[in-house]
């Protein structure tokens, strides 16, 4: 890893990043405030320094967007992409929703839900790559009484593992798929190389500090030393493969971003045709 100069600001915390096709890099996060959802901002940064350009409230047919987890991306078109929890109808905060966005004015254009099977769950990061595929994260952790007391959903002690979905970008359905991780691991971070189509996970053990279990509360993960390792996706099987660990090992890494430009169909070399005269 290497640092970029910008010094760090509570606007620059963002939860998932996403790379345009232009190398342009933006971020979705909360606002810094307290509270288990938070309004969801469009960050923009300087790709060379690290630096905020801005940071937009997101707006809409709703009076309000929020993020928890939520997930941000690029298609190969350059449409973006966001995982948003509003009001809007047929929305209606059951779901995480996906939304596809303007980046000049962080105006959301409701897609679709991701399905029944999903309301009430937390999704976390996206990912897409140079054809139709588009990538999310279903944590194990949804949520629990600690951090939000009117919860009644899924708790962190009904926890698996950690799995992968995917998205049919024109309507928001989503697709459970299969594990990703060991229930001892969870997934910070996921994108698409597109240059090449290979999926990528950042991935961290999930510990309690001073214990050998696995966490209780979704507090517990973000208070744990992360110690991020970098993995390729199988995201047929949601088999990983380590690459490396990263060379930071106390970096408390949130999300990944990977700039890449989709390959460039080779141009047929031009046809000559040769009249042939006969008589």
């Amino acid at each position: 890893m290497t640092p970029l100069p910008a010094a760090p600001s509570p606007e620059a915390c963002v939860i998932d990043l996403a790379v345009a096709p232009d190398g342009s890099v933006w971020g979705i996060g909360p606002a810094p405030t307290e509270g288990p959802f938070l309004p969801a901002f469009l960050t923009h940064f300087d790709a060379d320094t690290g630096a905020v350009l801005s940071s937009t409230l997101f707006t809409g047919a709703f009076s309000e967007a929020q993020v928890r987890y939520g997930g941000l991306a690029f298609d190969s078109a350059g449409t973006l992409y966001a995982q948003l929890v509003t009001d809007e109808p047929g929305c209606d905060a059951d779901f995480v929703c996906l939304y596809t966005v303007d980046p000049s004015t962080a105006v959301a254009t409701f897609v679709g839900t991701p399905g029944d099977d999903f309301a009430e769950t937390f999704l976390a990061f996206l990912a897409a790559d140079c054809g139709t595929a588009m990538e999310t994260v279903v944590p194990a952790i949804i949520d629990d009484a600690a951090t939000d007391a009117s919860w009644d959903g899924p708790t962190a002690a009904d926890h698996g593992a950690d799995s992968l979905a995917s998205y049919d970008a024109a309507t928001g359905a989503l697709t459970q798929g299969p594990e990703l991780v060991d229930p001892n691991d969870f997934v910070v971070g996921l994108d698409y190389f597109r240059t090449d189509g290979t999926l990528y996970a950042l991935i961290a053990p999930r510990l309690v500090p001073g214990e050998e279990s696995v966490v209780a509360t979704a507090d517990d993960v973000y208070a744990s030393a992360f110690q991020v390792s970098l993995y390729t996706v199988d995201p047929a099987t949601a088999e990983v493969t380590l690459v490396a660990p990263l060379s930071d090992p106390e970096a408390d890494i949130a999300t990944l971003g990977i700039a890449g430009e989709c390959p460039v169909p080779p141009t047929p070399a031009p046809v000559v045709l040769e009249p042939t005269f006969t008589g």
